[in-house]
Order: structure tokens, then C-alpha cells, then sequence
């Protein structure tokens, strides 16, 4: 843990020989040069109001605990001593790249500005506080140096910071950094942690425990040297053939009082307040067999319990924790734990890299283990070697996070996939300011809504109530909330304008007194370049569209539409009459058409036709057949080939006169020309006499024809048609 015992002098020749033990002794002098400069001058701080001596003390022991404890090299530490003037501009960047170790620059100015990030840090997203850290730190080396940092707070918070303050930064401690030191297995500076904030959060019981502790420490103390007397005799009596150390330790005052609450017992019922380490300097190809040997004598002296057996060496931890513990009931009946190990073990567990992140129960998330997985393997590399230090000293491991966190103005603080735009942050706000988002701010200057972000920005969303999302807003978002919104929001969009636009046509189609024709509309709407009729009501509705040019368009085709059925009535068809192969007798059929001229014709055996039934014909390959109006197969025909059907009746059967015409317009549709022609041949008061089929694009037309003396009939067979779904005009002329 850092001290003050130390003066600036003597941290100073203890920092530059640690440079020049790390080869990079070219450094020292303009090194040295450069921060007593900045110490005499008042410039040191990162601003006017701080103490220069006492700021530059802390960031030494801040660096030397960097390089002890943890085995992080020069450019960490200059990072840690030139962060201060660097903020305050009392160094540039030319003169750190020029004075410190390369690397040591990036360094810098990633903590400097993890730091403003840090600062805007809001307590009550603590469920992201780890994953936060580490995405704005980017680099391994900012989240060790942050660690350290804050344990150096706590240690002087008593005496610099009012209790208010001292329970905001142990809080802070708490939810950010002591899961992140234990996950990376820095376990030191864990327990240090977690004592100085139950110390600040809750002082009442920490001092009890602490009074506890004092009192009974002598009795520990000769409880623990009577335990360890039998071990170390049989130890030396093989004599054991590696050198080896026996290290007793007291349980955290935080671990004592997890164990008083979770298991509701008192101070005294707690036999295992002090445990043992038993570390073997054996070479790696003999860890095994030391650690079994040692494991042997121990379990002969004093029973073990089985169940709390934990072998970490045969089969050590996915992130490399390796040690063998035991339980084992010692005089009095008191339970004792018993670690064994090697040193290189040891300085593995000790320095961070076999972290007890997954061994004590912390939860976590896979992708986020595997990044303090690859830390740890880091840390292990550059713990206890100074060889490989120097190397590391160029190292800058990048933290690949999935996420990025983004800040609103008052600080609240959004997370987002690595990629999100401006758009996507203003969704995650609330999905009424995404879809009304009309343009942005990013860390005070203009963006545009489909900028990406980046870890830190603050964004300030403006909005409009008029502002409405649009298709080419998919391609600025990523977040799938924002995506399903914005189609969501289109949906209602053309539902609406589909609705509206529909109504607004429907009002000037009555204004012009215009009769609504399918195959016209669709005619006009091609004609303008539409595929569709969706997107033609909703440019109606939003007034894209000039109504009164479009109507005119309208009743000009209508217009045209209605001189072509008039000419073909015009031009009616000779009826003809024609013979039948099957009717010795002669008897003829008339035929209203002249391009069957010669042809004969054969009755139906469906419906078998008799003289004076009424009849229909229809051309197929093997001429006219004859079917009556009633046969079970003429709705089908009249629907299906309707355009193809020949009135026909019997000669000597005509009706002296013609008095009424039946004029039908509908859609071309199988179903409803169907309908018509049953309807019509089932109008029992009504004799039709004669029919005439055509097709007009995609309407059809009817003209039927009536004896004389059925008005009234033909009336109700008028309003009996235009009931019809899908008919478009009925119209009767006499």
C-alpha cells in the first residue's frame, strides 16, 4: 500500500532507477530536468489551485505501486507523472514525445481523457459500471493505472475529503473498480479496497472488528506458531529438498463481516480468522510432486475435511489459478485453511494473473471474462520479469468492446452497439424523440443524424413535432429498436394517408358527379407512373397530387370509354339462323351473330333443350352447342366465358317488339359477370330476348334486351344489378 514516508527526492531517484533498470537510462537526465522544472515553477498540477509537491507525490506512489505490485513499466509511470501538466498545457505533446519513452503520449492522452469520462460516471447505472470502465479506457494499462488510483484515494481520504465525500468515492470503489480488481485477479489491491470502504461506508462495525481483532491477535499469533511448530519439524526432519516458506495471514475485516451476516454468527464463533501458506521453491517440473509431499505431511499431522478439498494444480482454473487447499481441524478443534503452492504460483495468484473472479463467485458475462482473461495473460507477462517488462514497456492492449457509452447533456448515460448513429441514440432516449429527431449536437458542435458515435460523445437531441421518419431513416440507425420503429412508424403512416387519400377521392369523385370505373383509375394511376394505388392515396393525402388535373385526366378517359361502348352498340350484329344435325324435322335456331354463318349446332346433353325452351349458345370446338337458361351448367359458362356466349332462340318464337335495354357495366371478374347473368336469367317477370357480351380493359359490358310491357319488372331487376358487388353502371333505356 503507498505511503507518505517517502520525500519527492527520494521517489524521484527511485523512479529513474527504475528507468535505468529497465534500459531506457538515455531518458533519465532531460527526464529528471523536466520535472523538477515543472515542480519549481508551480506547474505541475493539472491546475492553478493544487499543491505541485503534493500532486507530484502522488502520482510517484500511484506509479511506484504501479511498478512494484504489479510489474507495469516506464511508459505507465511516465504516463502517470506527465497526465497532470499535460491537462494543465504546462508540457505539449512535442515535449512528451521528445522527453519520455515512445508510447508514452497515446498513453497519456487516453487516461486524460478516461478521466473527463470517468467524471461524468452516473452511480445509479452500476449494473454497467465494469463494462463502462473498461470500453472508454481502451487500453489495459488506463484500467490498472484508474485501479491504483483509486485505492491511493481511500488511503487519504480520511484526512483530505469531508465524510460525504469519502462515501461517494467508496461507493464509486465498490460498484467500478473492486469487481473489475477482482475479475483481473489483482486480489492485493482487492482486500485493500474492500477494507478502506467498509471502513468509510460503515465505520461503526469496522471498528468494532478492528477492536476484536487487537484483542485477540496475541492469542492468534501463539495459536498459529503452535500449528505450524509440527508442520516445520517434519518438514525439516526429510529434510524437505527445496527451500521453502511458511506465511500466516488474517482474514480481511470485510471477509469477517460477510461471514457474520451471511451465516448469523458472532465474532468469537469464528475459529478460522487467520490461514496458512505453504510456498515450495521447486522448479516447474517438479511443482507436482512438492506440492503432494507437502500436502502428505500436512493431512498426517492434522485431519483434513475431505469436502473442502480443492485441487487447482492437477486441474487448474480456466484462468490458470493453480494451488492445492485444504481445511484441516487443528488443536482445539479450531478449522484451519491451508494453501499450498510454489512460488511461481504464488507470484502468479499474488500479482493478478489467476484472478478468483470465477472462484469466488462473481457473476459475469462470458465476452467480458474473455477480455480480463487476455488482461490477466498480460499481466503475467509482465509481473516478476523485468526482462520482459522492458518489452511490455511498447505495449498497448486494446480492449475490444461490443459497446460504446454515450452521454446525454444533464449526463445520463446510454449504451450502445460499436457503430450506433446519432438517430439510434435519440430512440434509445425515447422512441417519440428518435421518430421526431430533427437534428443534433455532438459534444457541442452540429451532426447529422446518421454520424456514428464514439465512446464519451454528449449528444443533444432537437426535435420536431412536424418531424416525420421516412424510409431512407433505416439506413442511419442499427439498433434493432430503432429500425422496428421507424417501419412501424411508416406502417401507420401510409395507413393513414391510404385512408385519408381514399376519403379526399371519394368527395370529388361526388363533386364531378364522376362514376368510379376500376379500369379506368388503374389506367390513370400507370399513366402517371404509379405501380400502385398505396402510394398514389398517400401523395393524395399530403397534397403531392393536383386534384382538379387529375379528375379532368378522369372523365376525359371516362368519356372516351363510353363513345367506344356506344359505337359497338351501334354496330349490332345479323342474327342468322342455322340448322341442326341432330332435327330431322328442319327446325331452325336463331343465332345473333353473323361469324357462325353455315355453321350447325348440336343441343347440349346436359340440359337437353326442347322447342320453346330459352336457350343460349356456345361455341366450341366442335361447333355451337345449345343450352337452356336453367341448365346446371350455365352459371359456370355465362361467368367463365361469358364474352363468348351467342343469344339464341327458336325460330317462329320472336317477339313482335322490343321496348327496353338493360345497359351493364362491371368489373371483369369471373365471380360478378357471373352474378349478372344469373340474376338476370332467373328474372322470371322479365323475358330477355336478346344479349351482347364485350370486354374494355379490365371492365365488362352487358346489353340486354326486353319485351314489351315489363317496366316495373325491369325496375327492380335495374336495383336487383347495381347490388351486385363489383358492378360498375346499370343503365336502362326504353
Amino acid at each position: 500500500m503507498p505511503t507518505h514516508h517517502r520525500d519527492d527526492h527520494e521517489l524521484m531517484r527511485y523512479l529513474l532507477r527504475t528507468a535505468e533498470e529497465l534500459g531506457v537510462a538515455s531518458y533519465v537526465a532531460p527526464y529528471r530536468e523536466l520535472l523538477e522544472r515543472l515542480i519549481r515553477e508551480g506547474q505541475y498540477g493539472a491546475s492553478a489551485g493544487e499543491d505541485d509537491r503534493e500532486t507530484f507525490m502522488e502520482q510517484a506512489e500511484m506509479a511506484q505501486l504501479l511498478c512494484e505490485e504489479i510489474g507495469l513499466g516506464v511508459v505507465s509511470i511516465s504516463a502517470v507523472l506527465m497526465e497532470p501538466p499535460y491537462i494543465r498545457g504546462a508540457i505539449t505533446a512535442q515535449e512528451v514525445e521528445e522527453l519520455c519513452p515512445p508510447g508514452t503520449l497515446p498513453l497519456v492522452e487516453r487516461l486524460a481523457q478516461t478521466h473527463e469520462l470517468y467524471h461524468r460516471y452516473d452511480l445509479r447505472q452500476a449494473d454497467q459500471g465494469e463494462e463502462f470502465l473498461l470500453a472508454i479506457a481502451e487500453d489495459i494499462r488506463v484500467v490498472l493505472i484508474l485501479l491504483v488510483e483509486c485505492l491511493n484515494k481511500l488511503v487519504y481520504a480520511k484526512e483530505r475529503m469531508d465524510e460525504s465525500s469519502r462515501v461517494l468515492l467508496a461507493q464509486v470503489a465498490q460498484l467500478l473498480f473492486v469487481p473489475t480488481a477482482h475479475r483481473l485477479g489483482l486480489y492485493k489491491i482487492k482486500s485493500q479496497m474492500e477494507d478502506l470502504i467498509f471502513k468509510y461506508t460503515d465505520p461503526e462495525h469496522y471498528y468494532e472488528i478492528k477492536g476484536l481483532m487487537g484483542q485477540t491477535i496475541v492469542a492468534r499469533q501463539e495459536y498459529m506458531e503452535a500449528f505450524v511448530a509440527p508442520i516445520r519439524a517434519k518438514l525439516e526432519e526429510l529434510p524437505l529438498r527445496w527451500p521453502y516458506t511458511i506465511k500466516s495471514r488474517s482474514k480481511t475485516f470485510t471477509s469477517i463481516m460477510h461471514k457474520m451476516r451471511n451465516k448469523g454468527v458472532a465474532f468469537e464463533e469464528i475459529h478460522d480468522l487467520s490461514a496458512m501458506r505453504i510456498i515450495i521453491d521447486a522448479p516447474p517440473e517438479e511443482e507436482y510432486e512438492a506440492c503432494w509431499l507437502v500436502y502428505s505431511i500436512v493431512t498426517d499431522l492434522y485431519t483434513p475435511n475431505t469436502k473442502r478439498l480443492r485441487d487447482w494444480i492437477s486441474q487448474p482454473k480456466a484462468n490458470g489459478y493453480e494451488s492445492l487447499q485444504i481445511t484441516v481441524q487443528g488443536p482445539e478443534g479450531k478449522s484451519v485453511e491451508i494453501q499450498i503452492r510454489t512460488t511461481r504460483m504464488d507470484r502468479v495468484a499474488e500479482s493478478g494473473m489467476a484472478a478468483h473472479w470465477r472462484y469466488k463467485g462473481v457473476s459475469g458475462q462470458a465476452s467480458l471474462d474473455s477480455q480480463l482473461t487476455s488482461m490477466r495473460q498480460v499481466i503475467e507477462e509482465l509481473a516478476g520479469d523485468k526482462e520482459k517488462a522492458a518489452a511490455a514497456a511498447q505495449l498497448s492492449l486494446r480492449v475490444e468492446s461490443r459497446d460504446i457509452f454515450v452521454f446525454t447533456p444533464t449526463g445520463q448515460m446510454i449504451r450502445l452497439p460499436k457503430g450506433a448513429t446519432v438517430l439510434d441514440f435519440a430512440f434509445a432516449i425515447h422512441s417519440n424523440m428518435g421518430l421526431m429527431a430533427q437534428s443534433a449536437q455532438v459534444n457541442g458542435k452540429r451532426a447529422k443524424l446518421r454520424d456514428k458515435l464514439k465512446n464519451g460523445d454528449v449528444v443533444n437531441i432537437t426535435t420536431a413535432k412536424n418531424q416525420r421518419p421516412s424510409v431512407d431513416w433505416l439506413q442511419s440507425v442499427t439498433t434493432r429498436k430503432a429500425k422496428n420503429k421507424i417501419r412501424q412508424a411508416i406502417r401507420d403512416q401510409q395507413e393513414s394517408g391510404l385512408q385519408a387519400g381514399k376519403e379526399l377521392l371519394e368527395r370529388r369523385f361526388k363533386n364531378r358527379h364522376l362514376a368510379y370505373q376500376e379500369s379506368i383509375f388503374t389506367t390513370l394511376l400507370r399513366k402517371m407512373g404509379y405501380k400502385g394505388n398505396m402510394d398514389f392515396f398517400i401523395d393524395l393525402s399530403e397534397e403531392r397530387i393536383n386534384v382538379p388535373n387529375f379528375l379532368d385526366q378522369y372523365a376525359e378517359l371516362c368519356a372516351e370509354a363510353e363513345a367506344r361502348a356506344a359505337e359497338s352498340r351501334r354496330v349490332a350484329p345479323t342474327p342468322t339462323a342455322i340448322k341442326s344435325t341432330e332435327a330431322p324435322d328442319g327446325r331452325e335456331i336463331v343465332v345473333s351473330t353473323a361469324d357462325f354463318k353455315g355453321l350447325e349446332y348440336t343441343l347440349a346433353s346436359c340440359c337437353n333443350p326442347k322447342m320453346g325452351d330459352e336457350i343460349f349458345a356456345y361455341p366450341s370446338k366442335s361447333g355451337l352447342k345449345i343450352h337452356t337458361r336453367n341448365c346446371p351448367n350455365a352459371i359456370d359458362i355465362l361467368g367463365r366465358h361469358g364474352d363468348r356466349v351467342l343469344p339464341a332462340r327458336w325460330r317462329g318464337m320472336e317477339s313482335s317488339a322490343v321496348v327496353a335495354t338493360l345497359y351493364v357495366t362491371a368489373l371483369h371478374d369471373a365471380v360478378t359477370i357471373g352474378r349478372v347473368i344469373s340474376t338476370l336469367h332467373q328474372a322470371e317477370e322479365c323475358t330477355l330476348l336478346n344479349e351482347e357480351q364485350q370486354l374494355d380493359g379490365g371492365l365488362w359490358h352487358g346489353t340486354f334486351t326486353f319485351r314489351e310491357g315489363e317496366r316495373q319488372a325491369l325496375f327492380a331487376l335495374q336495383a336487383q344489378l347495381q347490388s351486385i358487388k363489383g358492378v360498375q353502371q346499370v343503365r336502362l333505356e326504353q
